[in-house]
């Protein structure tokens, strides 16, 4: 979380040159959370770190916990670990949900799972497959009318867990 955290800030502030002066922040302290707000924009991390959020100051959103996001139309696996959700949008962009799991089950097993569950959503999906003595990925692209959406499942030869990463993102 630590490193997401760092790589927020440096998303909201932006790169800048070791000479220049970092803008400066306004830091609020309220219960749990602590929020660091710049010209260029506000980060809200809660202090359990198990949530966070960026804010811009054109409008875009980025936010993070270890939930499903609400209205995430995929269905997750039984018995899946939620690592990771986040819910980000931009100022006249449509949102975007991404949600990272583990589950038990093999890449082969959860590759199926979430093949018919984009089927039933009606979308069109591209499967790739690569196996090696390093593990397995499988990835399935999908598209429909009005969204494109992801899942690909990796699991490392030496591992007793597969990763998930779903993503969904209505089109404009």
């Amino acid at each position: 979380m630590r490193i997401g955290v760092l790589c927020l800030l440096l998303a909201v502030c932006g790169c800048r040159k070791s000479q220049e002066k970092a803008p400066p922040a306004e830091v609020e302290v309220e219960g749990d959370k602590v929020s660091v707000r710049t010209d260029e924009g506000t980060i809200t991390v809660e202090r359990s770190g198990t949530r966070g959020r960026v804010e811009t100051k054109d409008g875009g959103r980025f936010e993070t916990d270890n939930k499903v996001p609400e209205g995430f139309p995929l269905p997750i696996m039984k018995g899946a670990t939620v690592i990771q959700g986040i819910r980000s949008s931009q100022p006249g962009q449509p949102e975007s949900l991404l949600v990272n799991l583990q589950v038990a089950e093999s890449a082969e097993v959860a590759a199926a799972f979430y093949e018919k569950a984009l089927a039933d959503k009606g979308l069109k999906t591209t499967r790739t497959e690569q196996k090696s003595s390093e593990g397995t990925v499988i990835a399935l692209v999908s598209e429909g009318d009005d969204v494109r959406a992801s899942a690909i499942a990796n699991r490392r030869s030496n591992e007793d867990k597969t990763s998930v990463m779903l993503s969904w993102n209505a089109k404009k």
